[in-house]
């Protein structure tokens, strides 16, 4: 096997560390972006979080335009993918298929996935797509980070070779997030109570966390999808953020300062 010279070795080993510093889940998969980047070039990543049933539970966008992600939910959402990875059930692959390359320039990947390429890849302009998945205790796949290059420039092969090395280091502290006790109630009371947040704000708030979109906390909550909204708005104004990527990451971290994972 290639040998790595020194210096790749202590990038490597930062990048580890920087990362290791985050403790759940969306801070530390939004580090893995994050510092990827000073080892191999994208243009936009995509992180999708999944439950323990395979379905897309939340996600992380880098650079990805909203609209056409929601195009990209509805077709996964009415199970229009077609192919192995359409997340209808937990996801179970090899170590060697945890790191997968898609190639959006070949004529055989766009005829395979044709529909879907037109809609949702033809859109988001992308011709590479270097993906990997880490694990939980049961081997299943539940977090899927890509890094999307629509620029005509093929990943190289010591830019896979980097996630190769580095996808099973992430997986074991990835893995970590499954054997320690969730938030508990207090904890959620606490972080919301700093952000002066309604009794309808937090139940929405501990939604969100859960996973939930406005969709399916109007219908939890029978309120309708424009009240929901409402309520998220105001929640991301009290918190000072802009979206449901930011305000997620920072209860998490907030929830790290009370003593949570």
């Amino acid at each position: 096997m290639e040998k790595r010279p020194v210096d790749d070795i202590e990038l490597y080993y930062q990048f580890l560390l920087k990362c290791g510093n985050e403790h759940e889940p969306f801070g530390f998969c939004s580090a893995i972006v994050r510092e990827l980047s000073r080892l191999v070039w994208y243009d936009q990543a995509r992180v999708i979080f999944l439950d323990i049933t395979g379905k897309i539970r939340s996600s992380l966008l880098y650079g990805v335009n909203e609209g056409t992600w929601q195009t990209f939910m509805s077709y996964y959402s009415d199970d229009c993918i077609g192919s192995k990875y359409s997340l209808k059930e937990p996801l179970q692959l090899t170590e060697n298929e945890k790191v997968q390359i898609c190639d959006w320039t070949d004529p055989e990947t766009w005829d395979s996935h044709d529909v879907f390429a037109s809609t949702y890849v033809k859109p988001l302009q992308l011709k590479y797509c270097l993906g990997m998945g880490l694990s939980d205790t049961q081997n299943c796949i539940r977090c899927i980070i890509s890094l999307d290059r629509i620029k005509d420039v093929p990943y190289s092969e010591k830019e896979i070779f980097v996630i190769q090395r580095l996808r099973p280091l992430l997986d074991n502290l990835f893995i970590n997030f499954f054997t320690e006790p969730a938030f508990s109630a207090s904890q959620q009371e606490l972080i919301f109570s700093k952000y002066s947040l309604t009794k309808r704000e937090a139940e929405i708030a501990g939604l969100i966390l859960a996973g939930a979109t406005p969709a399916s906390i109007s219908e939890r909550l029978c309120i309708s999808v424009t009240t929901a909204y409402k309520h998220i708005a105001n929640m991301y104004k009290k918190a000072g953020v802009s979206n449901r990527q930011e305000f997620i990451v920072q209860l998490y971290r907030r929830m790290g300062d009370f003593g949570g994972l």
